[in-house]
């Protein structure tokens, strides 16, 4: 079984728990193959996404379309 996960990194302006739940529950529910977790401890509010395969422009773009910054940690 050849399992090669991809990771992306993003910089959010997500602020709170509430928000990141939501946001996580949605993420789950477009890309259930794939895994996220913020970082809200972080000064980048990160947000992490794991997978095999996903266009993870599309992730960032779901943030942005509610109302968040969202891009990927250089």
């Amino acid at each position: 079984m050849d399992e090669t996960l991809v990771v992306e990194v993003f910089k959010t302006n997500v602020q709170d728990a509430e928000t990141a739940t939501t946001l996580l529950a949605e993420l789950h529910t477009l890309y259930p193959e794939a895994r996220f977790n913020f970082a809200l401890d972080d000064c980048d509010k990160i947000l992490r996404a794991e997978c095999d395969s996903l266009d993870f422009q599309c992730v960032a773009e779901h943030l942005r379309s509610r109302g968040h910054q969202c891009e990927v940690l250089e």
